[in-house]
């Protein structure tokens, strides 16, 4: 995997994360957002706060996923 992390507007807080995952073939992936909080023995919902999730193949074509827990996607990639 490779992560590319950028920052357009400190001001406002956000960030703009892109991940590149080699599928190997699979038809589908499943992604998971960890939800343990770092020294803390306590869950986090981190996924409230993501916005505009998308998953493209290396085309930038849209792919279709499910939300499949508060904190878990399945990507169609075929």
């Amino acid at each position: 995997m490779e992560y590319e992390i950028h920052i357009k507007n400190p001001e406002r807080q956000y960030l703009q994360i892109s991940i590149k995952i080699n599928t190997q073939g699979q038809e589908k992936i499943q992604l998971d957002l960890a939800s343990w909080r770092p020294g803390r023995y306590e869950l986090g919902n981190f996924a409230k706060n993501l916005l505009n999730f998308q998953a493209k193949n290396e085309l930038s074509e849209v792919l279709n996923y499910t939300k499949t827990s508060k904190d878990s996607w399945l990507v169609d990639t075929k």
